[in-house]
């Protein structure tokens, strides 16, 4: 989120992410979101920190939320490329990527909510994404038992 606080997923808790500082204090978003508990590995989510939005994914219903923490709106994302969609991560012009379960594939993803395209990977499940701080890689790794997988790619 900052050089002072990270933004977090929960597990069975009724607000999905918390804001969490260096010295381990918690608080909360002021922003209006579901109070659906989220299992283990079905709540991911990511920080713009540019334009103050949040973004979490929703494996289970296959939707991506983008909140606004400035004005408070929300947009709702579902699209037949984004299927099981978990981990997240902001890579340049502030595009978010999402590793989508069922269809093996990165979606990149417009912070205003607008899918712009999807890219194939080479791994069941890509579960795991990281950009580096100059956003020219990308890094997925999977969850498939038995094909465990760590693939770098570069952003052009």
């Amino acid at each position: 989120m900052n050089n002072d606080n990270f933004v977090v997923s929960t597990v069975d808790h009724i607000k999905p992410f918390r804001i969490v500082s260096m010295s381990g204090d918690e608080t909360e978003f002021n922003i209006k979101t579901s109070s659906k508990k989220y299992p283990v590995g079905t709540n991911y989510c990511t920080f713009i920190c540019d334009r103050e939005i949040l973004v979490q994914t929703d494996r289970d219903e296959d939707k991506i939320y983008i909140y606004n923490i400035e004005s408070g709106e929300n947009v709702m994302v579902s699209d037949k490329l984004v299927k099981s969609p978990c981990g997240v991560a902001v890579g340049p012009y502030d595009h978010v990527f999402v590793g989508s379960n069922s269809t093996k594939c990165l979606v990149e993803i417009t912070p205003g909510g607008r899918v712009l395209s999807s890219h194939q990977v080479d791994m069941w499940y890509p579960r795991y994404i990281a950009i580096s701080k100059d956003k020219k890689l990308l890094a997925v790794s999977n969850s498939a038992k038995g094909a465990v997988k760590l693939s770098l790619y570069k952003i052009v």
